[in-house]
């Protein structure tokens, strides 16, 4: 069984789908990230060079969001494992 992990990992870097995994990561984990009042008010929309873009129609919510970037960054990483997030915007 390690060996096909193995496998499949060398594969999934050879045809460059490492980073594009890892970025959906984020994405289908951010409700589990923030938790639910956040969640109910916000979608992870994209990665793009290390940014994760972050929909929040209500403009209230972006700027507490905003205030809270850095300790919602954190708990990704934590959460993720993904480091290369190294900026969140609130779209």
């Amino acid at each position: 069984m390690r060996q096909m992990r193995d496998f499949l990992q060398q594969i999934i870097r050879q045809v460059g789908l490492e980073g594009p995994l890892k970025d959906q990561r984020v994405i289908e984990m951010w409700p589990e990230v923030v938790g639910e009042t956040i969640a109910a008010v916000s979608t992870a929309d994209r990665v793009e060079n290390g940014v994760l873009y972050v929909r929040v129609p209500a403009a209230v919510w972006r700027t507490e969001l905003s205030l809270e970037r850095e300790k919602i960054l954190r708990a990704l990483w934590e959460r993720t494992g993904c480091r290369h997030i190294r900026e969140i915007r609130f779209i």
